[in-house]
């Protein structure tokens, strides 16, 4: 059986000028010589385009639902926050007497009476008790002011209380009826991610892709080369940390890598190639040493 001929396509990479080959099925790769992700330019009929135009329309409007239910649910979050708030600031309710500040002249005004009855009007009582009497009454008017104004604060904070827990019933009402109207099953779930959505509305605005399909292929070869770069990044950020540990070495003459603070505990992190390749160059330095 004879095999499948591979067809591929010249092209020039826009940021350095290279010659790249893609396959023909091919819409995305990265320049080996300079690492910028190229995309190719694709010949697409009228039909094609008015199919990609339709499925951009269906991407953009899931990503303008998807920014209203974040929204939504940030809503509700900051009303169950000020909800919260409001209960943990309410003020204490007035005590016994800021509530009846009278039983102060009730108790005292009956009982001074009365010791100025008993001290058969000596002068030294009723002078203690008129300054007895002077201070019940300042005591007086200061609990009744006390507890009018605890008594207005106490009505503001349960107003406040009593808005924010309705602006958090109406901010739940108003998610709810969004979540049952939004169709999420448009879009896989392994999509829905904004960086995966901005990049099918890429793919669909440059006609790249004219279904849903084809999106998601493109979108899968996107993540996957994104990935991979993270990883180089990742090995490059590595080599470079155990490469300023060895000259750190060679400067202190530590027998022990791992007493360098810089080192952490990326040990556990590091691949076996590059704890072999570490491994090497310290014995490589060893080897020095004793010649």
């Amino acid at each position: 059986m004879e095999a499948e001929k591979i067809s591929f396509v010249e092209y020039q990479c826009p940021s350095c000028g290279a010659d790249l080959h893609y396959r023909e099925d091919q819409f995305m790769i990265t320049c080996k010589y300079c690492g910028a992700r190229v995309e190719r330019e694709l010949d697409r009929t009228a039909q094609d385009k008015v199919n990609a135009a339709k499925q951009l329309g269906i991407v953009k409007r899931y990503i303008e639902d998807t920014n209203t239910l974040n929204a939504l649910r940030k809503k509700q979050k900051n009303a169950k926050d000020r909800v919260k708030l409001c209960s943990e600031n309410a003020l204490v309710e007035p005590n016994f007497i800021e509530r009846f500040p009278f039983i102060i002249l009730l108790v005292l005004i009956p009982l001074a009476a009365f010791m100025i009855f008993a001290s058969k009007g000596d002068i030294s009582v009723i002078i203690l008790l008129t300054i007895i009497m002077a201070v019940s009454v300042i005591v007086f008017i200061v609990q009744t002011l006390k507890g009018k104004e605890k008594k207005r604060l106490a009505s503001e904070a349960k107003a406040r209380i009593d808005a924010a827990q309705q602006e958090l019933v109406q901010a739940g009402d108003e998610l709810e009826a969004f979540e049952k109207k939004f169709n999420k099953d448009v879009i896989p779930e392994k999509y829905r991610s904004m960086d995966s959505l901005k990049y099918l509305e890429h793919v669909f605005e440059t006609a790249q892709a004219c279904t849903m399909g084809e999106g998601f292929k493109l979108c899968d070869d996107y993540q996957a080369q994104k990935r991979i770069e993270e990883m180089k990044s990742e090995q490059l950020a590595r080599v470079a940390m155990m490469t300023d540990t060895i000259r750190r070495e060679q400067r202190y003459g530590s027998d022990d890598i791992r007493n360098f603070s810089i080192f952490g505990g990326a040990s556990k992190k590091t691949t076996t190639d590059l704890m072999e390749a570490y491994a090497n160059a310290k014995q490589k330095m060893n080897n020095n040493k004793r010649g």
